[in-house]
């Protein structure tokens, strides 16, 4: 996903590029009507996008991030660094702030947040949340400047700055049905005060956060790591023979530790992936060698 800076302005009208979606009637083969089911019909694209319950909520991408702008522009932003895409009915906003900016030895890591809004499923605009092994976390999307690579960081709560608030406000960030679900939504109709709380909350929590991210960032490159090791490391994290090779081809060029192999892995999600959920799906397996020691077996 490219990632540009700009203003609200330029970033709305983005937003009026995302395709529109309506519910449409089902006919069977002998002309009856789907009394239970309708159609999520892609109008921009005209495709179906999938079948959903009479009581579907359908909202539009451009409806659920505009409420994100909105409570944005409340807070006095005028520009940031976004990216959006969209595919097979789910749309992706991608915000992240120069302003937190976190040291990590170079140009800097620009945090921020990315949501995604679907056709597919519960149209429900989402950052993740929800509960590893041992405390509850956030997640929050980070832009390497001097590269352009794209990283995710599950920040745990117990991270965030107790003295100033900030847990009890990350944990009210979020409105969730269940606490180990990590299809937490943000609220993007309705309230318009709730939702600008919600955006100054997320914004204070990545403040917060920028000592941890950092700490992270300097344990990694205080361990060495060399070819065999890393290549060892790819395929624990599931990359095959043919993506190993493409990443440690980006490995010879970065730092010979555990953030050079990270850079090397969130390079190759970042750039040379044809889907966003390939993307993430690298990324996620980034996050891991990030978050721990490499382990030989």
């Amino acid at each position: 996903m490219e990632m540009k800076e700009m203003s609200l302005v330029e970033l709305r009208t983005e937003l009026d590029k995302l395709s529109n979606a309506d519910k449409r009637v089902i006919f069977l083969e002998d002309g009856s009507q789907v009394s239970e089911f309708k159609a999520i019909y892609n109008t921009t694209k005209k495709v179906v996008e999938t079948i959903a319950s009479n009581n579907y909520a359908l909202i539009q991408h451009k409806d659920a991030f505009t409420a994100i702008v909105d409570a944005l522009e409340a807070l006095g932003k005028t520009k940031v660094r976004a990216g959006i895409c969209e595919y097979k009915g789910r749309a992706w906003l991608t915000i992240t702030f120069p302003e937190i900016t976190v040291d990590d030895g170079s140009e800097g890591i620009e945090m921020g947040i990315r949501m995604v809004n679907s056709y597919r499923a519960n149209s429900a605009l989402k950052i993740e949340s929800g509960r590893d092994e041992t405390s509850r976390y956030i997640g929050f999307f980070g832009y390497r400047k001097v590269c352009s690579n794209g990283m995710t960081v599950r920040i745990p709560l117990r991270e965030v700055d107790e003295e100033r608030g900030d847990f009890v406000k990350a944990e009210e960030v979020v409105e969730t049905r269940n606490i180990d679900s990590v299809a937490t939504r943000i609220i993007h109709m309705g309230d318009q005060e709730k939702k600008v709380m919600q955006i100054k909350n997320i914004i204070s929590t990545l403040v917060s956060s920028m000592t941890y991210v950092e700490s992270v960032v300097a344990e990694a490159k205080a361990e060495g790591v060399g070819p065999e090791e890393a290549k060892e490391r790819l395929r624990n994290l599931g990359f095959g023979k043919r993506l190993t090779e493409k990443i440690i081809k980006n490995f010879e060029v970065e730092e010979q530790n555990r953030w050079g192999l990270y850079n090397a892995i969130t390079n190759y999600a970042t750039h040379d992936t044809r889907t966003p959920g390939s993307e993430e799906t690298h990324l996620r397996r980034a996050e891991v060698l990030l978050a721990s020691p490499l382990v030989s077996n």
